[in-house]
């Protein structure tokens, strides 16, 4: 199964490079740093499958504002199908 990776969309190139997105886990382990530029993280670590579970991220822009927000990561199991 390929996970589907997230991220802000490609088509933002107005956005300044130096914009990120850090990802935290509940501990507040960082995560994943990614860039507005076009970056996406696919909810591994280290190339491992990360459990669902609540997330935080923050977001900072060029100008200095942050935002911080809450996300729960979750799994889609998709079913075989058998001829």
């Amino acid at each position: 199964m390929q996970n589907r990776a997230h991220g802000p969309s490609a088509d933002n190139s107005r956005r300044a490079a130096s914009e990120k997105i850090s990802i935290f886990d509940r501990f507040g382990k960082l995560l994943k740093q990614i860039n507005t530029s076009g970056d996406s993280w696919d909810g591994m670590l280290n190339n491992n499958l990360l459990p669902e579970a609540d997330h935080w991220f923050k977001f900072k822009r060029v100008n200095g504002r942050e935002f911080k927000g809450h996300f729960t990561l979750k799994r889609q199991v998709i079913p075989l199908k058998f001829p």
